[in-house]
């Protein structure tokens, strides 16, 4: 035997070159980490965009616009296509809003955990308009998910949409939200944690 493997050949002087390659350029900070990113669509579809792990970031620190962050799972996940419907649905009702509906499949994509505090799917988050806050804010675990809260937690934290529902009533606090009873659809299925 020749010493080199027939299926996975390895050359006398190639992989340490290769090695001491990667090993410097993580020392000097040139090597980009390597992050799991489904590849962006081609084009957007009309009332819920779809973003990707390198377009997520740009697409949330809009400042003309509220974004709403949905973190689902495409595949397997009912919970997420009802909420989706559910997305779908109070988009078109303040498609005249400053309001950006975006989603993400967190199974398909990775994202900086520090800045996103979810740990399955499905997930919602809000960034408001205008000066960012340093992280979206989430919808509350204890909240059943329905399309009225949905819309409560938006225009509750909202700073540019839903102005036409702040000028008319009193923000209703989330504690408020979370008591029992107030919610008529519930997502099928477990709770949302």
């Amino acid at each position: 035997s020749s010493g080199i493997n027939a299926e996975w050949p390895l050359r006398p002087g190639k992989f340490e070159t290769y090695l001491e390659s990667v090993v410097d350029r993580y020392l000097d900070g040139s090597l980009p980490p390597y992050m799991r990113e489904e590849a962006p669509p081609a084009s957007q579809t009309y009332p819920i965009n779809t973003v990707v792990s390198s377009t997520i970031y740009q697409a949330m620190m809009d400042q003309s616009k509220d974004v709403v962050i949905f973190f689902n799972q495409k595949s397997g996940c009912e919970e997420c296509k009802v909420i989706m419907k559910w997305l779908e649905e109070i988009a078109v009702d303040v498609k005249d809003e400053p309001l950006r509906i975006i989603q993400l499949d967190i199974f398909e994509n990775n994202l900086n955990r520090t800045m996103f505090s979810y740990q399955k799917a499905p997930r919602l988050m809000i960034m408001p308009g205008g000066e960012k806050p340093e992280s979206p804010i989430g919808f509350p675990f204890e909240m059943d998910m329905n399309p009225e809260q949905i819309k409560r937690f938006m225009g509750g934290y909202s700073k540019l949409a839903f102005k036409s529902c702040k000028d008319t009533k009193k923000k209703e606090s989330i504690d408020e939200l979370i008591k029992p009873g107030k919610d008529k659809k519930k997502v099928p299925t477990a709770t949302l944690r």
